[in-house]
């Protein structure tokens, strides 16, 4: 009886008779080597999966396999159901290290174009405050310098209005001030709430993370956070405090750990690490993204002052309201200057940050080699859609006061929901994307084509789940949503108003756009 397998590493599946059932073969499409096992067998019922080295072709287990897996970005899709397998251990995965990756010597004309480019991110807040100290010696040289117009004679109602005229300035001047001076100090309007991890409670992640800063060159991060993006990064763990030393703090997005293998999400924190190969390009550095990170919050991210304007124009009397308007335009002008110096520096330093992406990419693919971080990439693809869908889902249900519990679990079953002609769209997109002059990142196109030419088969390989290196990930994934439901909308959140996955998923209206919007919704990259 014909029965159905899995590759274990690109998930195609074969059609294969019962005898070749435990015989090693090699996938057709990928090149890796698996035991066959039953996957899915011709009446519908699942079988287990194993993963083993050998040197037999599918064609010779099985003459009449016909493969059929989608394209690569599917793969999170089209994953077979996981197989029942013993805990992943630290021998396993040190097991899977092939040594440090090569280190490659930056030349002095870009290390000088590093301290150039901070130069000018570093001039670009300074000038800001330099249109602060000029509106305020405006308000000063009319106040003084004008007072002539409070002399000027008529009839009552023409000198009211030269009155007016001469007040104006002085109302407008310092209001503008003080909104200029708001994005300088004025803090985030909601503070994000972080779940860090230990050593104690998660050793073998700690390891894992541990041996690819070694393997990079990089040094090791103090603490581990985890949240619900769809992303990683790695950053100086108490800012610009921390930039005389080597105080790190990493951040996991679960749903990303969710929708990647070990060797996969092995390559995302070798990326991230290795930004931090270089000691003084590694702090210049940070500090030109903390400058670019900043302009970007304040023009475009609302604040605790933004959210107390808008109520208290609402509440009250538009005969005094005018004030608070008039307030708010001048939030208006400051964000406009902002916008620009932001724009300016992107400019300058556009090209600098893409080249350093462009090396940790480098890292990236040195560790876990070109096939897997072409696999990244399409996945990411995958997982942001999903968690955008994700969060539309959320806010469907938000008057109702339903909340998933687990949200990256909510991400990974809209990933492997995902139909069929949105994977060609995303596919379309990354064929077709370009880098703007502006964009602090590569687009996807440029990221694969540098990554296949090193053709590198990376020092790493584990294809193991990477969610397998936290004790329990289902716990940590519905503590970290609670989390996020804690920081987003108060400590008084109902555990009653947490609903199952499945039962949530299907309670939800929001699908999958339809095919042509999806190459819209822009790239989804780790920093």
């Amino acid at each position: 009886m014909p029965a159905v397998t899995a590759c274990t590493h690109c998930q195609a599946k074969y059609t294969v008779p019962e005898n070749a059932v435990g015989k090693r073969v090699k996938c057709t499409k990928c090149g890796e080597v698996f035991v066959v096992a039953l996957a899915e067998a011709s009446n519908g019922q699942v079988g287990k999966t194993t993963t083993q080295a050998g040197a037999v072709t599918a064609k010779q287990a099985a003459p009449s396999a016909k493969p059929q897996a989608t394209g690569s970005v599917g793969e999170v899709k089209k994953a077979a159901p996981a197989a029942a397998k013993e805990k992943l251990t630290e021998p396993d995965v040190m097991a899977a290290f092939r040594g440090p990756i090569e280190r490659v010597r930056l030349p002095i004309m870009y290390r000088l174009g590093i301290l150039l480019v901070t130069a000018v991110m570093v001039v670009l807040p300074l000038v800001y405050l330099a249109l602060i100290a000029a509106v305020g010696y405006g308000v000063y040289y009319h106040a003084v310098n004008h007072t002539g117009m409070l002399e000027v004679g008529g009839s009552g109602r023409a000198r009211g209005m030269v009155f007016l005229a001469y007040a104006a300035p002085m109302f407008v001047g310092p209001v503008m001030i003080l909104f200029m001076i708001k994005p300088l100090f004025a803090r985030p309007a909601q503070e994000e709430r972080s779940r860090s991890l230990t050593r104690q409670g998660e050793p073998l992640l700690f390891a894992f993370v541990d041996h690819v800063c070694e393997a990079v060159g990089a040094p090791a991060p103090t603490r581990i956070d985890v949240d619900c993006q769809v992303n990683a990064s790695a950053g100086f763990r108490r800012g610009l405090r921390s930039m005389l030393g080597s105080d790190l703090v990493l951040t996991i997005g679960l749903p990303l750990m969710n929708g990647l293998s070990v060797r996969e999400f092995g390559g995302v924190l070798a990326h991230e690490f290795g930004h931090f190969t270089q000691g003084a390009g590694m702090r210049l550095t940070y500090l030109i993204r903390s400058i670019s990170h900043w302009f970007l919050r304040v023009v475009y991210q609302r604040d605790v002052w933004d959210q107390w304007l808008a109520e208290l124009a609402q509440e009250l009397d538009i005969r005094i309201g005018w004030v608070v308007m008039l307030a708010q335009l001048g939030v208006t002008i400051g964000r406009g200057v902002l916008w620009v110096l932001m724009h300016i520096g992107f400019l300058v330093a556009g090209l600098l940050l893409r080249q350093m992406e462009f090396d940790a990419d480098r890292c990236e693919t040195q560790f876990a080699g070109s096939e897997a971080f072409a696999a990244t990439v399409r996945k990411l693809q995958i997982l942001g859609g999903a968690s955008q869908l994700a969060h539309a889902q959320a806010m469907e249900h938000l008057q109702e006061q339903r909340l998933v519990e687990d949200f990256p679990a909510l991400v990974q079953l809209n990933a492997r929901t995902i139909p069929p002609e949105t994977v060609a769209e995303m596919e379309k997109g990354i064929a077709e994307s370009q880098t703007g002059w502006f964009d602090t990142h590569p687009c996807d196109r440029d990221r694969l084509t540098a990554a296949a030419k090193l053709a590198s088969p990376g020092v790493f390989h584990l294809d193991r789940p990477a969610r397998e290196l936290l004790h329990d990930f289902a716990a940590q994934s519905k503590a970290t949503t609670w989390d996020l439901y804690v920081a987003s909308f108060g400590p008084k959140v109902p555990r009653e108003a947490l609903v199952p996955v499945a039962e949530f998923a299907r309670a939800s209206e929001s699908r999958w756009k339809e095919p042509g919007s999806a190459r819209k919704a822009g790239h989804y990259r780790y920093d």
